[in-house]
């Protein structure tokens, strides 16, 4: 049985059925036609890129920007690494 709860952020398709919880408890969501997962209701907010790029443009730290944004060293160094690639 299809539920239909909503679109796919991926492929903006609404064929959307439940798929299970998450380990938070939270019910997750699949999408048949490109068969990505998501939770309906994620606890983590969306990281700001812009901020984050903002913040290494000003030279702080890349442990600092870690440490600001709650994220992993290995986040921020994708970062770095993704604007570099773009400049070059």
């Amino acid at each position: 049985m299809a539920v239909k709860i909503q679109q796919c952020p991926h492929c903006q398709s609404s064929n959307i059925v439940k798929n299970g919880k998450t380990r938070h408890h939270n019910q997750r969501v699949k999408c048949h036609d490109c068969g990505k997962t998501r939770a309906l209701n994620p606890k983590k907010e969306p990281l700001d890129w812009q901020t984050m790029e903002r913040s290494l443009r000003e030279r702080l730290s890349l442990r600092g920007i870690a440490r600001v944004f709650k994220v992993s060293l290995e986040t921020v160094l994708l970062l770095v690494k993704t604007i570099f690639d773009v400049l070059l």
